[in-house]
């Protein structure tokens, strides 16, 4: 949520939109059709963010198997439209960039979970990641306590995701010690631009990195 001028802006695209339309630099391309495809793009992240939040709450092994599937076809989807990068449409940065920063960042946790092979043959995909991870304004867009918190959201849960997490050592310790924050977390968040999104960040796992068995 945006307040301004104490009348809230909610939806994180709209969000995105508004910032767009109000401060500089524009990231949008000057182009109409070039808009529109980012905009259906910025579009498409939510539906990955769908496919993610289907992950963390599938009920057993099987639901999560086909949603980790499910998944992978939307990376590669993605793979197929980028080109030479380092961004999305090149060397510029975009709100398609801000809106996948913070999608990008769930990997950095699942991916000590369990080796699912979403990226593994999306080369275009994985570089357009790391740049983005290399970012000040995406990388310093979260707080220091936002892995943690991250994990303890997904292990909550109660999902079969939740079950691997905790059949891990180091996730059993993460159970003992909640993190120390106002309120609770009621659901994962959505997108936004990464400079301003309240999103989890990237590397709790630490220096333990044995995996548990993958996903398909």
């Amino acid at each position: 949520m945006l307040l301004v001028d104490g009348e809230a802006i909610f939806e994180s695209a709209i969000i995105c939109e508004y910032l767009e339309g109000t401060t500089l630099p524009r990231l949008h391309p000057a182009h109409a059709l070039q808009r529109a495809r980012h905009r259906a793009w910025m579009a498409f992240g939510s539906a990955v963010l769908d496919s993610i939040a289907g992950c963390y709450n599938a009920p057993d092994e099987q639901a999560l198997h086909a949603r980790a599937a499910e998944l992978r076809s939307r990376i590669e989807q993605i793979e197929a439209a980028l080109g030479t990068g380092p961004y999305f449409a090149g060397a510029s940065f975009s709100v398609v960039d801000a809106v996948f920063g913070p999608i990008f960042r769930y990997f950095d946790v699942f991916d000590g979970i369990a080796d699912c092979g979403i990226f593994k043959t999306t080369p275009r995909v994985t570089a357009w990641r790391a740049a983005l991870a290399a970012r000040a304004t995406v990388r310093d867009a979260v707080g220091a306590a936002y892995p943690a918190l991250l994990a303890r959201f997904l292990v909550d849960r109660g999902s079969a995701l939740s079950v691997l997490m905790q059949a891990r050592p180091a996730n059993r310790r993460a159970r003992s010690t909640k993190p120390q924050m106002p309120g609770r977390i009621t659901r994962a968040p959505r997108v936004g631009l990464a400079r301003r999104a309240s999103e989890f960040s990237p590397a709790w796992l630490g220096p333990d990195r044995r995996r548990t068995k993958g996903w398909p």
